[in-house]
């Protein structure tokens, strides 16, 4: 286990502010990922360290090591990075894990977890007879086979 030495700011923002050195991984409207590093993080948001170029007032997507992917508003840059938003809601039980070794998972991932619905209703599908797929199945490799020997004999 990594243990993460912290400062705590107090400031007039909504949460406490933390100094760390978690991994992150960035993606902009581009999706393209970027390696970056958050210094200081609080419930209400972070501060991002890139030498890379990000718009004030992007929207991203962070994958903080420890905490799991949220979504930021870019609110302003930095001599050393950017101060970032957070949109999605970041509990604070999971504030102590950030910059620990655990895989990123989505925060605000509105997606089921599966595919599967019980309750959706199955469509009646009306199959051809075995007979019939079968000779289509067959007429198709045909034809094939005619187009092969045909391009063969045309060379």
């Amino acid at each position: 286990m990594i243990e993460v030495a912290a400062r705590v700011y107090r400031t007039r923002r909504a949460g406490e502010r933390y100094d760390t050195d978690a991994p992150t991984t960035l993606r902009g409207a581009s999706q393209v990922p970027l390696d970056v590093v958050v210094d200081q993080i609080s419930l209400s948001g972070c501060h991002i360290v890139t030498p890379e170029e990000v718009s004030v007032g992007e929207l991203i997507s962070l994958g903080i090591a420890g905490l799991g992917r949220v979504e930021a508003l870019v609110v302003r840059r930095t001599r050393t990075g950017y101060g970032c938003a957070f949109i999605s809601h970041v509990p604070p039980s999971l504030l102590a894990r950030v910059g620990e070794d655990t895989p990123v998972v989505a925060l605000s991932d509105d997606r089921p977890l599966h595919v599967f619905d019980a309750d959706a209703d199955v469509p009646d599908v009306e199959k051809l007879p075995i007979r019939t797929r079968f000779l289509l199945i067959a007429g198709f490799c045909a034809l094939s086979w005619i187009a092969i020997i045909t391009f063969i004999a045309a060379i």
